[in-house]
């Protein structure tokens, strides 16, 4: 446009007409010519200056989102840091109750097993002085049978040693008797007679003496036998006493032995039902931490789109003044 402004002002500079109408004419066309030029010139500095406020636009952009990108970096690094930090304390801590959890429990332990060991040596003592008490009894009982016994084949061995002493004397006797009978035989006859009859009387009396002491024997002998039956019947009472007893310590004993593993199983299970609600609270405290993570990702995603908004809404403005 200036190269045709400037050629119709050197053709109007070269064909000046004289008629005043086609100079006007001309004046004006190049007058409308210059208005033009000099639109377009200030078109192109305006163009020039929206370029330039574009580029200044454009740079201050880019430094926002530097910036932006700066800020964006350390806000990471700072959760980042924060997140390490708070898993190196929540973990410390998990350590901290593991191991005042696995010490309590040791302690536990211990202290059951101690008390189970002395209960167990307790009920050792008592059984075996019980059992030393049976055996001493039973020895005892043994022992006094059989002194009974002993005693007894004595007393019976007296009274057939004084029976067949008794027997022998009267044998003796009568024969004794005889001879003098057969040495008085020729004497008086009813003499004789009476006295054999006398002899006769008593020795049959004496026989009869010997029956009734022999039976009188029988007889203490049998009381003596019932005697040791009874006796024997009370020592079997005794150890019939003595087993209930020691089944009712065995029984106690075992039923103590019973309720202390229950005891012992319970424990377990409370403490299995403890870690069980140990592991539930650490996995709802990590959901909570992911939900915060989830949360801080979230506003960090809704700030950077904002960001991005109001960078492309000033690009957009930015476009739409150049155009």
């Amino acid at each position: 446009i200036s190269e045709e402004s400037d050629n119709l002002t050197t053709n109007s500079n070269n064909n000046v007409s004289v008629n005043p109408v086609i100079n006007n004419v001309r004046r004006s066309k190049e007058e409308i010519i210059k208005k033009k030029n000099l639109s377009v010139a200030e078109l192109r500095e305006q163009r020039r200056l929206e370029t330039a406020e574009a580029t200044a636009f454009n740079a201050e952009a880019e430094r926002t989102r530097r910036e932006v990108i700066e800020l964006r970096k350390k806000l990471s690094e700072r959760f980042r840091k924060a997140k390490i930090e708070r898993e190196q304390k929540i973990r410390q801590e998990h350590l901290e109750k593991v191991e005042s959890e696995i010490q309590f429990k040791s302690l536990v332990h211990v202290e059951h097993k101690q008390t189970l060991k002395e209960k167990e040596d307790a009920r050792r003592r008592m059984s075996i002085a019980d059992r030393a008490k049976l055996r001493k009894n039973n020895i005892e009982g043994k022992e006094r049978m059989r002194m009974i016994s002993i005693q007894e084949d004595q007393a019976i061995f007296e009274e057939r040693h004084e029976s067949s002493v008794a027997m022998k004397t009267a044998k003796s006797d009568n024969e004794e008797k005889r001879r003098m009978s057969y040495a008085f035989r020729n004497g008086d006859a009813r003499r004789i007679r009476q006295l054999f009859a006398d002899r006769e009387n008593e020795r049959l009396m004496q026989e009869h003496e010997s029956f009734e002491l022999k039976w009188a024997g029988e007889r203490d002998a049998e009381d003596y036998k019932k005697q040791l039956a009874e006796q024997r019947r009370q020592s079997l009472a005794f150890r019939n006493a003595e087993g209930r007893m020691i089944r009712h310590l065995e029984a106690k004993t075992k039923h103590e032995d019973h309720h202390d593993e229950n005891e012992s199983y319970e424990l377990k299970w409370a403490g299995e039902r403890d870690a069980e609600d140990y592991k539930k609270q650490l996995a709802e405290e990590e959901r909570d931490d992911l939900a915060f993570r989830n949360a801080e990702g979230r506003r960090i995603r809704d700030d950077e789109i904002e960001l991005k908004h109001k960078a492309q809404c000033s690009e957009h403005e930015s476009y739409e003044l150049k155009w």
